[in-house]
């Protein structure tokens, strides 16, 4: 999300399914089930049946969706091009009735003098634009003032960095972008005139079937990359370890190493018969260590960009929300400001470097026993 200029850490969802198939009882469980169980403030259901031909069909299903929702969420409906268009003007007014906002789709997408036509003609928005599939399809459709909101989907039009372009040409015709379907979250959320994205509901079924860590639309939202949060790579260690291992350094500069915590000496060792085999055991897991499962709140002001302690006189100090898992001390560093133990040193003094890699050995043995005990060291 970084990575493409990210505008919100947010993205606003809607709930769409509402299948002409559905009988009433699965059509109402349904909307409930967004509006009430997760929170989502605008809902979406299917009109148009049978090319046009079930009007009336459609006008019922339309007022049960809002005694369904009750009064204060949106609903949408989406006609997939079924009317002509003075049958969408005329079932427009029925949509006024109930309070629908957004009207997608009322007649054939490839029809933009008559989705023109509609939209002058009727209160809620006319949106169309899923089909796209080049830059200059969404080009002649604002062109000709066909719709109130742009949509665009990131697998059909030639991807994330067409979708990204459409959206610039919806901003600079004034207008918004709606992500249809969600596989582009991250991209939605670096765009600064962002509608919403459709939460499709077979398309999330089935992710949940398959993955793990599929994102959550409670409240009405999505928040791209906040399954984890970032944490240091671990074993951790207490600010001040690394401080009194600069300070002995300091007063000793004849040693040009010093190993500090069993995970680097590890590697550093590992290095020498195989050098290739650390690298890619680090390639692979390093990201994964660097994460927590402790999602970051959402009211988070502090980042790379705002350090925590910008605002005058609110100093976090070097201690943080890791304190309770970090390590008060490191093997490796107090057995090398011990006098005349050499672990890490590397001038060839205090004993050679037998004497001196039995001595590394012999503390990565002591720091993997204390971390592997049940209070960790001390």
């Amino acid at each position: 999300m970084r990575l493409l200029g990210g505008s919100r850490s947010h993205v606003p969802v809607y709930g769409s399914g509402g299948f002409t198939t559905y009988d009433q009882h699965q059509l109402g469980r349904q909307l409930c089930g967004w509006v009430e169980e997760q929170g989502i403030p605008r809902v979406k259901i299917k009109i148009g049946e049978s090319w046009g031909s079930a009007e009336q069909r459609d006008r019922e299903r339309i007022a049960q969706a809002r005694r369904s929702i009750g009064d204060a969420a949106e609903l949408y409906v989406d006609a997939n091009g079924a009317y002509g268009r003075k049958q969408a003007i005329r079932v427009a007014r029925h949509l006024d009735e109930f309070g629908v906002t957004w009207f997608e789709e009322p007649v054939s997408s490839d029809d933009l003098a008559g989705l023109a036509q509609v939209r002058a003609s009727v209160a809620p928005e006319v949106t169309a634009g899923e089909y796209g599939y080049t830059l200059a399809y969404f080009g002649r459709m604002l062109g000709a003032g066909s719709v109130d909101c742009l949509q665009a989907d990131a697998t059909r039009c030639g991807g994330i960095t067409v979708w990204l372009r459409a959206a610039a040409l919806a901003e600079a015709a004034g207008l918004e972008l709606s992500g249809h379907c969600a596989p582009h979250v991250h991209a939605a959320a670096a765009i600064p005139n962002l509608c919403h994205l459709e939460w499709f509901h077979d398309h999330t079924r089935i992710e949940g079937l398959f993955f793990d860590g599929t994102l959550d639309p409670q409240g009405g939202s999505v928040r791209p990359g906040a399954t984890e949060a970032p944490q240091p790579v671990p074993p951790i260690y207490q600010p001040e370890v690394a401080a009194r291992a600069v300070v002995n350094a300091a007063d000793h500069p004849h040693r040009k190493q010093y190993y500090v915590g069993a995970s680097t000496a590890a590697a550093i060792l590992a290095n020498k018969p195989a050098p290739a085999l650390p690298d890619r055991y680090l390639a692979r897991t390093g990201y994964a260590s660097q994460q927590t499962d402790d999602s970051e709140p959402g009211t988070r002001t502090a980042n790379l960009w705002h350090p925590a302690d910008e605002a005058p006189e609110h100093d976090y100090g070097a201690h943080g929300s890791f304190d309770e898992t970090f390590h008060p001390r490191s093997a490796q560093a107090a057995l090398a400001a011990t006098p005349r133990v050499c672990v890490g040193r590397r001038d060839g003094s205090g004993g050679g470097s037998g004497s001196g890699d039995t001595a590394q050995a012999t503390a990565l043995a002591r720091e993997e026993a204390l971390l592997s005990s049940p209070g960790g060291p001390g």
